[in-house]
């Protein structure tokens, strides 16, 4: 049996008593998955709470279709990565996709085209860092399924999420120390039993 569990023939002699299958050559080794590792999953719920807190914070101030489109811009990055560092190759296919995206980009925050009223610096650097906190998310995923063929591993997900909870708690806390003693949330807040249902029915 090979490693995917299918049975195959690798040798074959009539003239034997033994018409069996024997081994006439080493098998490949099977591919090398590196130990688990849990940098790259906090790296993940970092950039993940962050790329979700600054895209909210976008949406207040600036329209949706501009933000999305922006922080969705964020896929050139890992096809710059691929064309810089894992020698794929530059198609023209994947130029023209690059190009269109520029050309959206311009056309849809171009307040003369769209009849929008003019956007504040604050609405366009908080979607810029969604966009590459969006980017970086699509690297470490890309660099790690590479290193270890395991990105989408339940336990590494897990983990993931895990300290995307912690830095979105950070976040809150950091956020809510801020406000004024009578706007302020209650740490108890989260633990109530309704509190608590909500979040294993989104975990779930």
């Amino acid at each position: 049996q090979n490693r995917e569990g299918d049975r195959e023939l690798l040798a074959h002699d009539p003239d034997w008593e033994c018409v069996q299958a024997i081994p006439v050559r080493p098998r490949p080794k099977a591919f090398a998955r590196s130990s688990f590792r849990p940098d790259p999953a906090a790296a993940f719920g970092v950039f993940f709470s962050l790329c979700v807190f600054t895209n909210l914070k976008a949406l207040e101030d600036g329209p949706v279709s501009l933000t999305t489109l922006i922080v969705n811009f964020s896929l050139i990055m890992p096809l710059i990565y691929s064309f810089c560092f894992l020698g794929e190759a530059v198609t023209v296919l994947r130029i023209i996709g690059i190009l269109l995206l520029v050309v959206c980009m311009f056309l849809f925050t171009n307040p003369k085209i769209t009849g929008e009223k003019k956007l504040s610096p604050k609405w366009l650097g908080l979607s810029l860092f969604s966009m590459v906190c969006n980017g970086t998310l699509s690297l470490v995923t890309k660099v790690y399924a590479i290193e270890t063929d395991n990105a989408y591993s339940g336990p590494y997900l897990a983990l993931c999420y895990i300290f995307a909870s912690i830095t979105s708690f950070v976040i809150f806390a950091i956020l809510n120390a801020r406000l004024p003693k009578e706007e302020k949330t209650q740490a108890k807040t989260f633990f109530v039993p309704k509190m608590l249902g909500l979040i294993l029915l989104i975990g779930i």
